[in-house]
């Protein structure tokens, strides 16, 4: 059983989650990580616990939280990263790709959330979100998607509003266009060969890192929106 600073953080395999993940390890924390983890582990560290989970089945999101809650002691941080997307027009998205998209962006972050949060707050931790800047405005071609991420920055909100006597700080990040293998199976993507319009994972993860260990203590930076100098996306095929 850990009794050292913990950190939980979803979607660990690739990605924004990964280079979180390397942020919270140099930080000194034990971080579990939660993907289906297919292939071979991209971190190799002695803090870092792989756990295999996928939010598509949030009975296996609540199993996992449980048991965590019950064998350390030392969790204080929830980073709720995974991310799925399908786009298209919305009646040529298909029922299941709805479904997915409502489970691992949305109903799985609310249960992990609601397991979680009596630890977070005995421990006056942080509650992360990684939402989008779809969350703020329409988003045609993905309004499934869209939903979800406008809906998971309201649910943080609230969050927030219900226990910030309680010295819990909650934060949301809404990063624009990133180049990560979210867009691998995607008709469309960030321009590679542009590097002013589109950001990096890093990027991300220096905006999680502000928001965690740069305000001092009664401080909470509860919402930051990164973006590329100029927008543009590379369809594929």
């Amino acid at each position: 059983m850990s009794v050292g600073p913990g950190c939980v953080i979803t979607g660990a395999s690739s990605g924004i989650g990964r280079e979180v993940a390397r942020l919270f390890l140099r930080r000194g924390f034990k971080v579990f990580g939660l993907s289906r983890w297919k292939g071979r582990l991209p971190i190799e560290h002695e803090n870092f616990v792989p756990i295999t989970c996928d939010l598509k089945r949030v009975d296996e999101a609540e199993g996992v939280a449980r048991e965590l809650l019950a064998r350390e002691k030392g969790l204080s941080i929830l980073v709720n990263n995974a991310g799925l997307g399908a786009f298209g027009p919305h009646d040529a998205v298909s029922k299941d790709a709805i479904s997915a998209m409502v489970n691992v962006n949305l109903t799985s972050p609310m249960i992990l959330t609601q397991k979680f949060l009596g630890r977070l707050r005995a421990r006056r931790g942080h509650l992360v979100f990684i939402s989008s800047v779809t969350a703020m405005g329409p988003s045609p071609m993905g309004a499934t998607y869209g939903a979800t991420k406008a809906a998971i920055r309201h649910f943080a909100q609230s969050i927030f509003e219900e226990n910030r006597r309680s010295g819990l700080k909650v934060h949301t990040i809404l990063p624009d266009l990133t180049a990560t293998p979210f867009f691998d199976n995607l008709s469309f993507g960030p321009c590679l060969n542009d590097p002013e319009t589109y950001l990096l994972p890093a990027d991300i993860a220096e905006a999680v890192e502000f928001a965690v260990f740069t305000a001092r203590d009664p401080v909470v930076v509860q919402e930051i929106v990164v973006r590329p100098r100029r927008f543009r996306i590379e369809k594929k095929g």
